[in-house]
């Protein structure tokens, strides 16, 4: 009977999986089978480190746990550590059973909504909460109730602690008045302040954190608005508004909204899963597949804001997530939503290797969707600290922003060797993909980072100014930009680019990208060595004016750092069988008092579709001269002026050519836009 016994548990114990569900009606005291499911993955978590400690230490067998259908609403952040790992042949994996709508929720749900009389307000009691900055509606975002869009009438010193507002624009004051937000406009940012005090006889109002000033002027518009206030809650349906001191909730309904038969929700976590190794120990979270599953309703940090200040690019100052990892490898996040946030969708930090994200859905953001590496500037002070070999493909990144408004698609930072392919990257309020975190020529970990086949459309949204569909920064020797399709950036100053190569970007190949239908410049090279444009469509540029002296109404612009900066004498780049075609603006811009001189350019195409050819200029230097006088300077010696014959441009489709287009001669490839985007 003994060696029948364990006859019988051999296959167990031997490569066979171990499956076990959750319900939101299960009991952690149940079995874990289809029948009697646990009702937390700490349950399941537990029964891992069951299997390991019966086993040597050692898995038996791939684990499979899945979710039942249903919204499990999270009373605390779900914790990995070392412990929870899987191997490379038996992976840990957490699901959503048979496609069931799997929603794990770090929010509470509104109940017991009361109408106040002749009004659209209704109000809810909520004396455990302590405040609330987001409120969704049947699953649509509402707005805290907040002004109009104002203009300031100045702000006197950078990192002040107060501006001067024009008559009547603020109240002079507001009830809990230092619970009420300033939102700030800045160049390519937006900060959020605490309203400390108002001088309404100076017309000043004074803030609990410092304003930077050194990012105001035009491109800026001395914008800002008050948020948070409850004097502003019945200015427009949809507004909510939370007083701190009494817990009422206050929803100002559309007509015919009744909260109490529809689904409204806030968030009460920041975050939803930590997955927190130690990189410097060897302490790593492996081989664990997160599939199916959506996160959604997460909280809006604002601790930085409210105690120094956040204006920082991309929202880089975010140190939380809806998804955070550190000393992560071998994870695979594969059909996964993450939507519904106060800031960052999925952030791999330090030491974070061989993660795949695949044919997921990043939405309703804070911030951004998704960070690789970390925001160190220069070289990583310990290579294993750094992120490398993550992967990005067939994703939707959509909708972003809506906290901290420089949020973008996806930032890579001090990571390499990652592959961003394959995706759509939509409705963003500052930049689609950031890649590279050094400003200059300092020596950067950065390198070998291919970002392909990504369909990137409707940036800027004439919110933020200096900006692209892709944006890169300081050294990145092998990293390749591919086959990308932009269009449709429009920033609120200047700086709506397409392809971005900003403070010392060097080293990189731009290839095969469509650009058409940019605010400012297709292609923009803020200094930087050694790049390579080479078969590109810059088409229809300049969609929009721009009437700040910082404005490029043109296809390509090279600049300096600043004026009197040596730091643009120094930039170059190869340019050859390029297609630019334009309707306004000029050809070329360049705030640089050598123009494109260090530039090697030949090969390419131009043309205007309302300027004669002999009337388009080149960019020796600041004084652009013809074409014939370019040439003899070994400028474009083969490089021609004449209608590149797209198929159907009016369609703005540039991925055809006549057969008997003059671009086949110079060696120019059609590129085309099948395989661009998910599939």
């Amino acid at each position: 009977m003994k060696w029948l016994f364990l006859f019988a548990v051999i296959p167990l114990v031997f490569g066979a999986s171990f499956d076990y569900y959750i319900s939101t009606t299960g009991n952690d005291n149940n079995s874990g089978n289809l029948n009697s499911p646990w009702l937390t993955i700490e349950r399941a978590q537990q029964q891992v480190l069951t299997l390991k400690k019966n086993n040597n230490g050692l898995l038996p067998g791939p684990v499979n746990v899945q979710f039942l259908g249903g919204t499990y609403y999270l009373p605390k952040t779900i914790q990995f550590t070392k412990q929870d790992s899987g191997t490379a042949s038996n992976r840990v994996t957490y699901a959503a059973a048979d496609k069931q709508e799997v929603i794990l929720s770090g929010g509470m749900r509104v109940t017991n909504w009361e109408k106040s009389p002749n009004s659209n307000i209704w109000i809810a009691h909520l004396p455990n909460v302590d405040h609330v900055r987001q409120l969704w509606y049947n699953g649509e975002r509402r707005v805290m109730a907040r002004s109009p869009l104002m203009y300031f009438e100045s702000l006197p010193t950078d990192n002040a602690n107060h501006f001067v507002y024009k008559a009547g624009q603020v109240e002079s004051n507001y009830l809990n008045l230092k619970d009420v937000q300033v939102v700030i406009y800045h160049y390519w940012t937006a900060s959020i302040h605490l309203m400390s005090s108002i001088d309404a006889a100076n017309r000043i109002v004074y803030v609990s954190n410092p304003i930077s000033g050194r990012f105001q002027g035009p491109a800026s518009g001395n914008r800002f608005y008050i948020e948070n206030a409850f004097e502003y809650l019945t200015s427009q349906q949809g507004f909510f508004y939370f007083n701190r001191q009494s817990h009422l909730l206050y929803y100002n309904a559309f007509n015919n909204e009744n909260p109490n038969q529809n689904d409204v929700v806030i968030p009460m976590l920041t975050e939803l899963l930590n997955a927190i190794g130690n990189p410097q120990t060897n302490d790593f979270i492996e081989y664990i597949t997160l599939s199916g599953l959506s996160f959604q309703h997460t909280d809006a940090d604002l601790s930085n804001c409210f105690s120094s200040t956040c204006d920082g690019q991309s929202a880089s100052f975010l140190d939380t997530a809806v998804l955070r990892l550190n000393g992560a490898n071998n994870w695979e996040f594969n059909q996964i939503s993450v939507g519904h946030t106060g800031g960052t969708g999925l952030y791999l930090m330090q030491g974070c290797n061989d993660n795949v994200i695949l044919s997921s859905h990043f939405y309703d953001l804070g911030a951004g969707a998704v960070r690789i590496g970390p925001g160190i500037n220069g070289l990583t002070p310990q290579p294993v600290l750094l992120s490398s070999h993550n992967t990005l493909n067939n994703s939707l990144l959509e909708d972003g922003g809506y906290i901290y408004q420089m949020g973008t698609g996806v930032l890579l930072q001090q990571s390499t060797n990652n592959i961003v392919s394959n995706n759509e990257i939509r409705y963003f309020k500052y930049t689609g993909i950031s890649a590279g975190w050094t400003w200059g020529y300092d020596e950067t970990s950065v390198k070998s980072n291919y970002i392909a086949f990504n369909y990137i459309h409707h940036i800027g949204l004439g919110v933020l100014s200096d900006m692209g569909c892709i944006y890169t920064l300081g050294r990145q020797p092998g990293t390749h930009l591919f086959n990308n399709l932009c269009h449709d950036v429009v920033s609120y100053g200047y700086g709506g680019w397409g392809y971005y190569t900003d403070e010392g970007s060097s080293n990189i190949t731009i290839q095969n990208n469509i650009v058409y239908h940019t605010k400012s410049a297709g292609i923009h090279q803020h200094y930087g060595t050694n790049n390579l444009f080479v078969n590109n469509i810059v088409a229809f540029p300049a969609i929009l004016p721009c009437d700040e002296s910082n404005c490029d109404e043109a296809a390509v612009r090279s600049s300096q750092h600043a004026p009197g900066s040596d730091k643009g004498q120094f930039s170059s780049f190869t340019f050859e069988r390029n297609i630019l075609l334009i309707t306004n603006g000029t050809l070329f811009f360049s705030t640089n008092s050598i123009g494109f001189k260090n530039m090697t350019m030949d090969y390419n195409l131009y043309w205007s579709t309302t300027q004669n050819p002999q009337s388009l200029r080149f960019p020796p230097t600041q004084a652009p001269t013809v074409f014939s006088q370019w040439q003899s300077e070994g400028k474009d010696v083969h490089s021609i002026i004449s209608d590149p014959l797209f198929v159907n441009p009016q369609g703005l489709d540039f991925s055809d050519l006549k057969p008997d287009s003059p671009a086949f001669k110079l060696g120019f490839v059609p590129i085309s836009t099948k395989n661009i985007g998910p599939h």
